[in-house]
């Protein structure tokens, strides 16, 4: 069985994936930023986060609200699918 990581909001959209996946998509977004020559702290004031929220992100501890994942994919240039292929066929 999949272990997932749970939605725990009531209001907001949850990126919910299951754990290995959250890492894989952390990863395409970090080679993606690198690659951009970004730094966390500029990607997290850009989606308007705390710069450990990014770093959550990229190691795959957290998953992004829905509105957030797609405001750090525009900070990139990442179509969010593009992020969500890449990371799936890795």
């Amino acid at each position: 069985m999949v272990k997932s990581i749970p939605c725990n909001t009531k209001r907001e959209l949850r990126v919910e994936m299951a754990v290995e996946d959250c890492k894989k998509v952390g990863q395409v977004m970090a080679q993606a930023r690198k690659r951009g020559g970004y730094s966390q702290a500029a990607v997290a004031m850009y989606v308007g986060v705390e710069t450990s929220v990014v770093s959550s992100w990229e190691t795959g501890r957290t998953t992004p609200h829905m509105k957030n994942f797609i405001m750090w994919c525009d900070a990139l240039t990442v179509a969010p699918a593009d992020a969500l292929t890449l990371a799936v066929q890795n």
